[in-house]
């Protein structure tokens, strides 16, 4: 069984990556060369942001405690 914590640290991997991927994207629109790449990349961004949300999510609805009850 998945943890809380394990939760936790799925959503902030995720929403690190997204980061990522929002500055890439940036810095791509400074590249005329580039240009082709930044909505792909921003696409990709906000799917690993939406990751990052179900993952905090299904971490606030998991039971905590040695029992796993809240």
């Amino acid at each position: 069984m998945t943890t809380r914590a394990e939760y936790l640290d799925l959503a902030r991997q995720y929403a690190r990556e997204a980061a990522h991927l929002a500055t890439s994207a940036k810095e791509k629109t400074q590249q005329p060369t580039e240009h082709h790449k930044v909505a792909n990349i921003a696409a990709v961004g906000a799917l690993h942001a939406d990751i990052a949300r179900t993952y905090a999510a299904i971490a606030q609805a998991t039971p905590t405690g040695p029992d796993q009850e809240k």
